[in-house]
């Protein structure tokens, strides 16, 4: 997805520690989009963004040669041109959004990763009188694939389709209850990496107690049924990793004060596999989030977390991620935005992993520091300047790397 505006920093930097992988690079910054206040409207805008990575292919030294082949450079400049367009219809209660990206990408030396890729979103939020509300939600997108945690060192194309379903009863001023249903899926272009094909369909139903939009406390269960369409060959054997998933959650959000705020989650995760021998996983998963504003223009965040993630380039290999990060944000000017993100993550890679099949066992540790710089010195012009240094530690050698990321974008709105 693509983030917007003044979010950017937020966004970005939330994503890349909430699912442990730092992209190839931070994509063209997108305008703001329309609010219900903006009424029906519609815009383009283009863009442009030059970009260094010191190590495209996230390998260790010793073994580049023999993992990416010869006829690769281990450090690249990429050029991404972008044209977009996002909008706005509103009938009564409601509201209806859409908005495109379309990115054309060259490599100066991996030329053979070439191509050009999209996103589009379609969103509807409806409301019945006062009691009933929601949203429908349809996404797609198609990226070259990270190679933060790649087994394909080629150009692989991932379409993810993500289709969702929600709504609420208001029960009364505080009560209300909800329910949401959603089908994801992930399809690789690379004949090598479609083994990782993988769909999932979810859905959740709960009940909330809302005292004022800063504070609640709601309960939530939730049910996933995901499988790979593409068998995984093991040992000459074909594995059936289909899995089933139960998640209870207990979720709170507080204002403390007028400065500070926290959000929190504990719940408990058990998952069943088809196949006998990848046996199944359960255990504890939370997350917390405190938000402190010491000034108007200062923003500190603190998050940690012991939750159940996979890359979405590798969506079977699953580990049990503990992490944390301090992320300082300072709005020097209205036109000025200023964050950085310090973090570390262990991640560690449960039975039914791909990596652990092949390796015996796997844990790794991802530390990261990135700066952003966000300035729009017009309304409808935005230039962002990124940089992030990345290492990981493994007891797997081919999957540790160190790798310095910067980017520098531009972004014009034409209304």
């Amino acid at each position: 997805m693509r983030p917007s505006n003044r979010a950017f920093v937020i966004w970005f930097g939330g994503l890349l520690l909430a699912n442990s992988m730092a992209a190839q690079a931070a994509t063209v910054v997108s305008p703001e989009p329309p609010t219900p206040d903006d009424g029906n409207t519609f815009g383009f805008y283009v863009g442009d963004k030059e970009t260094f990575d010191s190590n495209l292919f996230r390998v260790p030294p010793a073994l580049e040669a023999t993992l990416i082949g010869p006829n690769t450079s281990r450090q690249d400049y990429l050029n991404e041109s972008a044209l977009g367009g996002d909008g706005q219809y509103i009938a009564g209660r409601q509201i209806f959004d859409a908005d495109f990206q379309i990115d054309d990408t060259r490599f100066a030396h991996n030329s053979s990763l070439d191509d050009v890729s999209g996103f589009g979103k379609l969103t509807w939020d409806w409301a019945i009188a006062s009691l009933f509300s929601g949203q429908f939600q349809a996404t797609y997108d198609r990226s070259l694939a990270s190679f933060a945690e790649a087994i394909f060192y080629g150009r692989d194309l991932v379409v993810t389709q993500d289709y969702y379903g929600q709504g609420n009863y208001q029960i009364g001023p505080h009560w209300a209850v909800f329910g949401d249903i959603r089908e994801t899926s992930y399809s690789h272009g690379a004949a090598p990496a479609r083994f990782n094909d993988y769909r999932a369909t979810s859905g959740s139903a709960g009940l909330e107690y809302a005292a004022g939009p800063d504070d609640s406390i709601r309960v939530e269960y939730r049910y996933t049924d995901a499988y790979y369409p593409s068998g995984y060959i093991f040992n000459d054997a074909e594995i059936d990793r289909d899995y089933r998933q139960s998640t209870a959650r207990l979720l709170f959000k507080h204002s403390i004060t007028d400065k500070t705020s926290i959000e929190a989650y504990a719940g408990y995760l058990e998952r069943d596999y088809t196949e006998a021998q990848l046996g199944k996983f359960s255990g504890d998963i939370w997350r917390v989030t405190l938000d402190w504003k010491p000034t108007d223009k200062t923003d500190l965040v603190f998050a940690g977390w012991h939750e159940l993630h996979a890359y979405a380039v590798s969506e079977a290999d699953y580990f049990v991620s503990r992490g944390g990060s301090i992320a300082p944000g300072w709005t020097v000017t209205e036109k000025l935005t200023l964050s950085t993100v310090f973090s570390f993550e262990d991640q560690d890679y449960i039975p039914s992993s791909n990596s652990v099949l092949l390796a015996g066992s796997r844990t790794d540790r991802v530390t990261g520091e990135q700066l952003n710089l966000l300035y729009q010195p017009r309304g409808n012009l935005l230039l962002n300047f990124f940089v992030r240094n990345e290492d990981r530690k493994s007891n797997v050698q081919r999957f540790q790397y160190n790798d310095l990321l910067a980017n520098a974008s531009i972004t014009f709105r034409f209304w």
